[in-house]
């Protein structure tokens, strides 16, 4: 009060640390700041007893969350390529020779179908049932289509990889000769999801859930002179199985920026049931055969990306680089090699598929 006496100051305790600042605000945790919040008795500083000292360390301003989301939807454009699919259909030669080995000599390129990057897409939703955990279901569509052609002018001619060694002689060699390959996936994904771990600006969940999926192989390849040879080829693999991730995320102090991976692991029990048949020049059938077999495919996932989110977290842009490998899946030309040798033994190999993913999300 005026006039009154002087106001007792309790003295600072304990007292600042050598590199305080004075008229600068100290973060928990900065270089000579210590790590926990001032605890001491309040001091008295005038009119304002009872503060707690300037030096005094605070909480630094963390980011803004999102909130807790109950519902969400999304949708992701995936740009893939399939890999190690490719089939080699057809050879040029140096003139009409019986198919006896060594006697062909290759004069130009391999004639290949290849995988190519195809569109697809992803559409998924999630669901809270409390705070830390929620179920999910996605969709996945994908269709790559890829062809090739080849044509020589005699005396050369083209021979076929694809047909039975038995139908092929100097007189079913061609001059022209194309092919296409389809790989077609659906995946149908149903999740429980639960935070492992939290922190101030990362985030870790795990999942558990079930997977439907199904593969279709389609391979056609013509071989034409005066009439045209044809060999049809598909092998599907139907199955399902449980599935195992890990999801997480860290995002900027200071901005909106976050980055981003999840690893999915799956164990899809099914079946492949695969056909190959020929016809000769006059179209009439000269190979029909199929085969079945049952097996277990896992199948990996990684993704990994960048993104950004809204205020207040609801609306998200993720954009990342996704590599899927199919194991023990059978291939279209591992199952026409089977054929031609009459050797069903070991038809095994590995598909992937790699390329752009780009989600949009909004969060409820």
């Amino acid at each position: 009060m005026p006039g009154g006496p002087a106001l007792p100051t309790t003295p600072l305790s304990p007292p600042p640390p050598a590199s305080y600042q004075p008229g600068t605000t100290p973060f928990l945790g900065s270089p000579g700041i210590p790590t926990t919040p001032y605890t001491g008795p309040p001091v008295a500083t005038g009119p304002g007893m009872g503060q707690v000292p300037a030096w005094a360390p605070t909480v630094a301003p963390q980011p803004t969350y999102p909130p807790t989301r109950r519902f969400g939807i999304y949708g992701e454009f995936l740009f893939l390529r399939p890999r190690n699919g490719e089939v080699a259909y057809a050879i040029p030669i140096d003139g009409p020779v019986p198919p006896v080995l060594g006697n062909a000599v290759q004069i130009g390129r391999t004639a290949v179908v290849d995988g190519e990057y195809t569109p697809g897409f992803r559409v998924g939703f999630d669901a809270a049932f409390s705070d830390s955990a929620y179920l999910a279901g996605q969709y996945t569509f994908l269709r790559a289509s890829s062809s090739d052609s080849i044509e020589i002018a005699p005396p050369d001619v083209i021979r076929a990889l694809v047909t039975h060694p038995l139908t092929t002689n100097a007189a079913t060699d061609v001059l022209t000769a194309n092919a296409s390959l389809d790989i077609d996936l659906d995946a149908i994904d149903g999740d429980y999801r639960s935070l492992l771990l939290n922190g101030t600006n990362y985030e870790v969940e795990w999942l558990a859930g079930v997977r439907y999926a199904n593969l279709d192989q389609q391979f056609s390849a013509n071989f034409t002179d005066i009439g045209t040879t044809t060999v049809n080829t598909n092998v599907e693999f139907e199955g399902i199985g449980p599935r195992l991730g890990l999801d997480a995320q860290r995002r900027s102090c200071n901005h909106n920026w976050l980055v981003y991976g999840r690893g999915v692991a799956h164990f899809l029990a099914g079946e492949f049931d695969s056909n190959y048949s020929q016809t000769d020049a006059a179209g009439v059938p000269v190979v029909m055969t199929n085969w079945e077999s049952s097996r277990i495919v896992p199948v990996l996932d990684l993704e990994f990306g960048v993104g950004w989110a809204g205020p207040g977290g609801r609306l998200r842009i993720t954009t990342g680089y996704l590599i899927s490998a199919w194991f023990n899946t059978v291939l279209v030309s591992d199952y026409i090699e089977a054929v031609q040798q009459n050797r069903f033994v070991n038809a095994s190999d590995t598909l992937t598929f790699d390329g752009l993913v780009s989600r949009l999300e909004w969060r409820f």
